[in-house]
């Protein structure tokens, strides 16, 4: 008996421990996701971005694995997190530009309601001309956040689950847009977006809303309005990824 239980005991330390990977390739991410994935294919058919084979290495692996997007939805009751989230590839540049907000309000000029003003009250602005998004992979709720208005930024913050976070203004526009371009429905047409970016316009900081499909705007102070919510963005669990995370 004490030979066996050694000999089990030897056994268990030589064989691997057989753990849920972290992460799953594109392709089986894509499969998952259908048109909830815009991805390098689509960057090319869409916008004419060829990758490297390098670059196309470096996003080989999706982030969030089979678990995680079976997952139930946190947000919306009996949907799953593939039926309610989109994943997209984010590039931080076109035609060798600085793919910003400015650079995504040239290259689509107008909303579903109205055209966009040729020189923005925000074009000097970073969050306007300075941020881009990460070359990486991101995962974010498609809608606002349930029941997210009539709420302060703070207790908007509170809403979201561990592992989720507010998004920036580039990256909130980002999705709209990739989202619309192979779906062809606006993501929070009635509903702003507040993001974490702030600017201070003399009196007030103003922290900066996404709505009407790819318009800015400001919102002074942290006040509650029954048009502006939250967004959900998914933290990328990667360690490389997580010390650049905002």
């Amino acid at each position: 008996m004490k030979s066996e239980l050694q000999n089990a005991s030897a056994i268990a330390k030589v064989m691997p421990c057989k753990e849920p990977r972290a992460s799953i390739d594109r392709e089986s991410a894509r499969a998952m996701l259908g048109k909830n994935l815009f991805g390098p294919e689509e960057w090319l058919s869409c916008y004419g971005i060829w990758f490297s084979e390098q670059q196309l290495e470096e996003i080989s692996e999706f982030p969030w694995n089979e678990s995680v997007l079976n997952a139930p939805c946190p947000f919306v009751k009996g949907k799953r997190i593939k039926e309610t989230h989109f994943a997209f590839l984010g590039v931080y540049q076109i035609n060798n530009k600085p793919l910003n907000v400015l650079k995504w309000h040239e290259l689509n000029p107008f909303t579903g309601k109205q055209e966009l003003r040729a020189h923005p009250w925000y074009e000097d602005q970073d969050f306007a001309r300075v941020k881009t998004c990460w070359f990486k992979w991101y995962l974010t709720l498609i809608e606002s956040v349930p029941s997210s208005t009539e709420k302060t930024h703070q207790e908007q913050l509170e809403m979201l689950p561990f592992g989720y976070r507010a998004p920036l203004v580039i990256e909130e526009l980002t999705k709209n847009i990739l989202y619309y371009k192979i779906n062809g429905a606006y993501p929070n047409f009635n509903t702003w977006i507040r993001c974490r970016d702030v600017v201070d316009v003399g009196m007030n900081n103003c922290r900066i809303c996404v709505g009407d499909f790819i318009r800015v705007r400001g919102w002074s102070g942290d006040r509650k309005h029954s048009a502006i919510g939250v967004s959900a963005f998914r933290k990328n669990p990667h360690s490389r990824c997580i010390a650049i995370e905002p």
